[in-house]
Order: C-alpha cells, then structure tokens, then sequence
C-alpha cells in the first residue's frame, strides 16, 4: 500500500491512491469526438498535468488529486458533440424528489439545467428558484417561467431560505464537497431538507474502466450511500432516507458488456457465452416484469443513488 499524503475529509481515514496515473492528454482524449481549444486546456493544465484516484476504505469516498476541476469553457466545448446527454428533462431522481417536494413552500435546485425538474416540481410548491452557471440552459428555464440565479451567492437575502433544496448530479463535480453542502444547509429552512442524487460507485457504474465520465475534468469525486452519510455528518445532517435507483431495460449494458468485461478480461471465446447468456437473463427478466406492469428492476442497481437529509 502505497503512502498517503491526504485525509479523508469525512472520517479523517487515509485516502489511498489507487489505479493508474492519468495524464491530462489521456483524459481529454477520452472525451472524443470533443475538440478542446487551447485556451481550455491551458486552462485545466495550470491545475495539473495529471491526476490519480484515491479512496477512503472507512468511508469508501474517492477523491481525484491533484484535482482538475472542468470550467466554463470545457462544460462548453463537450456540450455541443454529446448534446442531450447533460440536460435531461426527466430522470429517475426527479420523481423522487417531487414527493419529497410536496409539502414545501418554496424549492431550490441548484445546478437546475434547463429546469425540468422544477417544471413539474412547481404544482407541489408556491415558489421554485434555479441556480446554475451556464447561461444558455438558464434563459431555457426562464422560459418555463422559473426564477433563476448564476450563483447561489446572487440570491437576494430575502429569499435565502429554502423548504426545499435539491441538487441532481452536482456534488461529483465541485472541488469540496464539505464547503458546498454547507452552502446549501446555510439556506435551508429551520424544518427543511435537502435532496441529492450522485452517480452510485455501488452501482453498475464500477464496472467501467477507465470511465472517462467519471474523472476529472468531468467528475472530481465518487461516492456511495455510505460517503455521503459520512459527508452528512461531518456539516450537521443526518440522512432522512436513501433510494438507490432500480435498473431499467435501456441500462442493462452495464452488466451485458461492461461487466462481462470486467470479470472475463482475456479470453474472447468465454466472453462471448456469457454475454450472450446475460442477454438472455435480462430478456427473460424484462419480459416479466412487463407482463407485471414494470419497466425496472431493484434486483440490479442502477446509476443513481438519492438521499434526503435534514438537520440533526
């Protein structure tokens, strides 16, 4: 085991480096056919020119160092060649929170897109509020009619408290999780809760590697229902509940390929039986469920895990 330089940030344990080092190249590479101009990858360089993983093995928390945080100008430069694929107007995790939405006055989601969740969320609350720093999806959500913010620092003080504080598939992205929870626990009301969403690293999403979305300058950070409990703790809130997300049929690539190559990494012959055999169980599991009326699974995780909290 290799000598720790950083602590977890959560439980103090050592965070472990683990897996190979990335150079900036190969992560940029990963992201083809995206093309990075020169100012953009100065940019990422003047943080560093490579990073490694590592884990916490208390907590299970993964932090990428020396970190590279994505800016404006990369978010820009992959958003046209992957369009569609980070503002999506339904995903699992809404549903969710709609229902933990239903007795609050007023919402916040901060990170809000183009304001799809809080389009729909608005029939359950009198006031919903987006934050997000890209301009061109916030004048989209204007249009929905949702007042919304670039920063959650330019929200005006009369409306800084929230019953309800949602953020999807933000927390991966900041460079400290502890700092940003505070923020949003700074705006909660007395009785209200925050709900998170993040990739699941107990979910299939382990299966991939590398998994270029899922590292920097993408992702700065991996978590499981048991980090995010830690990090809840550390900022003065206690977990409320946690729902990982069931696997759906448009999914099941996770186990048909990315497992199979995962536990099978050499020969060819073998891979091909069981991945033709796992195609099988999941047409057969599918279909099933089907029949029952369902379009998901809870026997095999999906991508996602969601956690409501509140002050301890």
């Amino acid at each position: 085991m290799e000598a720790s330089e950083h602590s977890c940030p959560f439980c103090s344990g050592p965070l472990v480096p683990t897996g190979k080092v990335y150079s900036l190249e190969e992560l940029l590479e990963g992201w083809s056919p995206a093309r990075f101009s020169r100012e953009t990858i100065d940019g990422l360089r003047a943080q560093s020119d490579h990073t490694r993983l590592h884990e916490c093995g208390v907590c299970e928390f993964g932090i990428y160092y020396p970190q590279i945080i994505g800016d404006s100008s990369f978010y820009e430069e992959i958003e046209k060649p992957f369009q569609g694929n980070w503002y999506q107007e339904w995903k699992w995790e809404f549903g969710e929170a709609i229902a933990d939405a239903r007795s609050c006055r007023n919402i916040l989601d901060v990170g809000c897109g183009t304001g799809g969740f809080l389009a729909k969320a608005r029939g359950e609350a009198t006031e919903v509020v987006g934050v997000d720093f890209n301009e061109s999806v916030l004048a989209i959500a204007r249009q929905k009619g949702i007042t919304t913010f670039p920063s959650l620092g330019s929200i005006p003080s009369s409306g800084n408290r929230f019953d309800g504080i949602f953020s999807f598939h933000v927390l991966e992205h900041v460079p400290d999780p502890v700092a940003f929870l505070v923020q949003l626990a700074d705006r909660l009301a007395p009785s209200g809760r925050i709900g998170l969403s993040v990739p699941n690293m107990w979910g299939p999403v382990r299966f991939i590697d590398p998994c270029f979305s899922n590292m920097p300058p993408h992702h700065a950070t991996r978590w499981t229902a048991t980090s995010l409990k830690m990090l809840a703790g550390k900022v003065g809130l206690a977990v409320e509940r946690t729902v990982v997300e069931p696997l759906s049929f448009q999914s099941r690539d996770y186990y048909t390929t990315y497992w199979v190559n995962q536990i099978v990494p050499g020969s060819r012959r073998l891979k091909k039986w069981l991945r033709s055999g796992c195609k099988f169980y999941f047409r057969v599991l599918f279909g099933l469920l089907r029949v029952m009326g369902r379009s998901s699974t809870t026997l095999h995780s999906g991508q996602s895990v969601y956690v409501l909290l509140r002050k301890a």
